[in-house]
């Protein structure tokens, strides 16, 4: 049997924030609206990586899980969102980011933080320069404080 889905509505002041979304989509080559448009303004509001089937756990009412998982790889592919293979060895996502970012990430929790500063990001730059890579992301590799504190080792 179908899912009768109910007609997506933006969260309260959210708007411009659609708006924004749309552009987003648009300069991507997708077409704006709908559920591309209501997933990846989830998405921003996200600081770890999500998997499609938390992500799924908000919108059910709306869509079926087939339809989260589509949508966050055409996001992916069009490079709007960023794909990380979890610990447990899920495919989560998070909103990429157009700065050139360095990222921590743990292999234990999965859990994404970002260097903000400059400085490191410009050496990072220059080595990569230096050997011949582009760089559109760095992603170092380990275990954050907590876990490595919680270690069984």
């Amino acid at each position: 049997m179908a899912r009768q889905g109910r007609a997506i509505q933006p969260r309260d002041g959210a708007d411009s924030e659609l708006k924004s979304v749309d552009v987003q989509l648009q300069l991507a080559g997708l077409m704006p609206g709908g559920m591309r448009a209501r997933i990846l303004e989830l998405m921003q509001s996200r600081t770890v990586p999500t998997t499609p089937e938390g992500l799924y756990r908000e919108l059910f009412d709306y869509c079926c899980v087939s339809t989260v998982y589509r949508t966050m790889a055409e996001l992916h592919r069009a490079n709007l969102l960023e794909r990380y293979r979890l610990p447990s060895g899920k495919l989560a996502y998070l909103v990429t980011r157009q700065d050139g970012s360095l990222r921590l990430c743990c292999t234990r929790c999965g859990r994404v933080t970002f260097i903000e500063s400059e400085s490191l990001k410009e050496d990072v730059r220059q080595a990569c320069l230096a050997l011949g890579f582009s760089r559109d992301s760095v992603e170092f590799i380990g275990q954050c404080g907590t876990c490595a504190g919680n270690s069984d080792t």
